[in-house]
């Protein structure tokens, strides 16, 4: 991947655009994966017995639209949040930071990768989700508010990297690649996307560290 760009604070932009200029390669894999990591994640529930559910996932349908169906997981303090469109990160520490008032997370679309960010109230402890059209994201603005954006992005990747190294340690490399083989928009091996998502959320993790000194 690209070297990190410099960036004076005087003349950084926060644009999305902007801000990923030289970082084509770290977009398009961030899409592929995560598109391909959902759908492993499909592939999860339809297995018999529900293989997230073996994992530790909780599943949730919201009661007035039946195909909103949302798993959810608690790895330490961050809880993880996944729809078939998009997944999900809140901090659960937010929640004593902020006497239980709110809490502040990050949605990724599978389709579209512009990390959007998220408030939530404290219903949201519970564990109660919304559907993603009904969660209020918006884009990051400031400098601050993408370093905040991109750290989530890569404790997402991280999680997902873990979720799929259970998944070939329980199946088998080559049942869980055979698996992929069926999607018809596969992007990489298996053996490939545990090493793309590791450098996926190193990358995003230093983008971050990045941000914050210009916002400083």
């Amino acid at each position: 991947m690209s070297k990190l760009p410099e960036a004076a604070k005087a003349n950084f932009q926060t644009d999305f655009a902007r801000i990923l200029e030289q970082e084509i390669e770290l977009k398009e894999a961030t899409l592929g994966v995560l598109h391909q990591e959902l759908w492993l994640f499909g592939q999860d529930v339809k297995a018999e017995p529900n293989r997230l559910l073996s994992l530790g996932y909780s599943q949730v349908r919201v009661a007035d639209k039946a195909k909103c169906t949302c798993y959810f997981k608690d790895f330490g303090l961050k809880r993880l949040y996944v729809w078939g469109f998009g997944v999900l990160l809140i901090d659960l520490a937010d929640g004593a930071v902020n006497s239980g008032a709110q809490f502040q997370g990050v949605y990724i679309n599978r389709y579209r990768f512009i990390p959007e960010v998220v408030n939530l109230n404290f219903a949201f402890r519970t564990g109660v989700p919304h559907c993603p059209e009904d969660l209020g994201a918006a884009q990051p603005v400031t400098a601050g508010d993408w370093g905040f954006a991109f750290k989530r992005v890569a404790a997402v990747f991280k999680i997902l990297r873990a979720h799929e190294v259970c998944a070939v340690r329980e199946l088998g490399l080559s049942a869980r690649q055979a698996m992929l083989e069926k999607f018809p928009q596969k992007y990489c091996t298996c053996l490939e996307s545990l090493v793309r998502m590791k450098k996926i959320s190193s990358r995003f993790k230093k983008l971050s560290r990045a941000l914050r000194v210009v916002s400083h």
